[in-house]
C-alpha cells in the first residue's frame, strides 16, 4: 500500500479508531492537505483543476479511510495518525 510521496505508510500507534494501516493516493493527500488549510470543495477543486464531484469523490474517500464522519474528524485523525503536520 502506498502513502505520502509513494512510501508506504503503516503502523502509527494511534487510538483504536484508525486502522494500522492507511494507504492515501497522492491526489487524496493533496486534498486533505487543502481540507486542513480549511478550503472549500469548490476551492479545492479550481486549485487542483478538478471538478467539485471529483473533490467530494475524494474526500468521501478519505472519511472512510480515516474513519471520519466530517472534515474535522478526518483532518484530526489525520494529524493523530501522522499523515499531516
Amino acid at each position: 500500500m502506498r502513502g505520502l510521496g509513494g512510501r508506504v505508510v503503516t503502523d502509527f500507534h494511534t487510538t483504536d479508531i484508525l486502522p494500522c494501516h492507511i494507504a492515501l493516493t497522492g491526489r487524496e493527500v493533496e486534498v486533505l492537505q487543502l481540507i486542513a488549510a480549511g478550503h472549500t470543495n469548490a476551492q479545492i477543486g479550481r486549485q487542483l483543476y478538478i471538478g467539485v464531484n471529483t473533490v467530494k469523490t475524494h474526500v468521501k474517500h478519505l472519511f472512510r479511510k480515516l474513519g471520519a464522519e466530517d472534515r474535522a474528524g478526518a483532518v484530526g485523525n489525520a494529524f493523530r495518525a501522522g499523515l499531516l503536520s
